[in-house]
């Protein structure tokens, strides 16, 4: 048999009393503090690569800034050297293909000068590389068109000399004769240089052909009136 028991405890400490403290939770022993710090951490990290990546938009800025302020000065520098070329005709054009060169490789500090570091330079050397390639290309071009114009010109000077020489010594034989050759080989070059074809040389010496012997004849005329008769 099981006794009973009638009565509470009594006397003192039968009870809890109000100045006993509760039990601790998990929250006073520190079971959230790892969540709260690894929050923190999180947050930091999450601010630095904003920053990180705020910093990396305003370096990309400030290069492409100074990247294209060094482009606007190499084409400008570039057009005005180019137009400088273009300026020079027939003859004087000679030599300029070079000189394009030499004055690229000296001019490409001056224009460098203003970027600071590797990435701004790298970046314009890609531009810069078009731009020179770009210049002596029409550099040779200008100097090829007028190069051809300087030596018909001067193939046509050589024709009308020849034909002054032998209109002057219209009775030398061997004047005549030397006068002759140096107008077709002359007239020859001229269309070399200016692109005819077969047809067009042939057009172009049998002209200067006729202009030396209509003046031989002339001269003949004057002063030896029975050969001109002859001829």
């Amino acid at each position: 048999r099981v006794p009973t028991v009638n009565r509470f405890p009594s006397g003192p400490g039968a009870l809890p009393g109000v100045r006993m403290t509760a039990a601790p939770t998990a929250r006073d022993l520190g079971a959230g503090a790892g969540i709260a710090n690894e929050q923190a951490n999180a947050d930091l990290s999450g601010g630095l690569r904003d920053f990180a990546e705020t910093m990396r938009h305003i370096e990309y800025r400030a290069d492409e800034r100074q990247v294209m302020i060094a482009d606007s000065e190499a084409k400008k520098l570039l057009s005005g050297k180019l137009l400088e070329y273009r300026q020079r005709q027939g003859i004087n054009a000679d030599g300029i293909t070079k000189e394009a060169e030499t004055w690229l490789s000296e001019v490409e500090p001056k224009i460098t000068e203003t970027l600071t570091n590797p990435r701004q330079r790298e970046a314009f050397n890609r531009r810069w590389t078009q731009l020179k390639t770009s210049a002596v290309v029409q550099a040779s071009e200008h100097e090829a068109i007028e190069g051809r114009k300087a030596t018909v010109d001067a193939a046509k000077a050589s024709i009308a000399g020849s034909v002054e020489w032998a209109a002057a010594n219209p009775r030398d034989v061997d004047v005549r004769q030397a006068s002759y050759l140096q107008i077709r080989e002359n007239a020859a070059t001229m269309a070399r240089a200016a692109g005819l074809d077969k047809t067009g040389a042939a057009v172009e010496e049998l002209k200067y052909l006729s202009i030396y012997h209509d003046k031989v004849a002339s001269a003949l005329l004057v002063k030896s009136p029975t050969e001109a008769a002859v001829r």
